[in-house]
């Protein structure tokens, strides 16, 4: 739980995770843009929207409404899914009906 702007700032902190198991590094002085540009050529995913919400979260003025963690949670697992089925593709595993067996 937590406030939702703590919310959204940990849902990209997962999507940073989730590329670092993956072997995939963000630069830590790069731009919400350039964020977004690595996980959309890594994954797919359109992370736009995910850094949009952590740029609002962190320079928005006091007393201006919190993103939605629900939508930026989202970016973040479907980010997970994508980097899951891209593990299972390099590792030789068959996908059935879009779940993977562990």
């Amino acid at each position: 739980s937590g406030a939702p702007a703590d919310r959204v700032l940990a849902a990209a902190a997962d999507v940073v995770r989730g590329l670092g198991r993956a072997g995939i590094s963000i630069p830590p002085a790069s731009t919400p843009a350039e964020r977004a540009d690595l996980v959309r050529r890594s994954t797919g995913v359109d992370a736009d929207a995910l850094y949009e919400q952590v740029a609002e979260t962190r320079y928005a003025p006091p007393g201006r409404a919190a993103p939605d963690p629900a939508r930026a949670w989202a970016t973040a697992d479907a980010v997970r899914r994508r980097l899951k089925r891209r593990r299972a593709r390099r590792s030789g595993r068959e996908l059935r009906t879009g779940t993977l067996r562990s």
